[in-house]
């Protein structure tokens, strides 16, 4: 899931019931990341990357 917005994206996910895999951060090609599990068990990447 690409957004504009990924420290909002997890916590929204996390306030509506996912797991926290990976709590977000910033990568080395300049983006920012970070994994949850939503309730139902399918795991989800948030991504921005500032370059698109």
């Amino acid at each position: 899931m690409l957004s504009l917005y990924p420290r909002e994206k997890l916590a929204e996910a996390v306030d509506a019931g996912a797991e926290l895999i990976k709590p977000g951060q910033e990568v080395f090609w300049g983006g920012y990341s970070g994994d949850f599990r939503d309730p139902d068990g399918f795991y989800w990447e948030v991504v921005h990357n500032p370059f698109m």
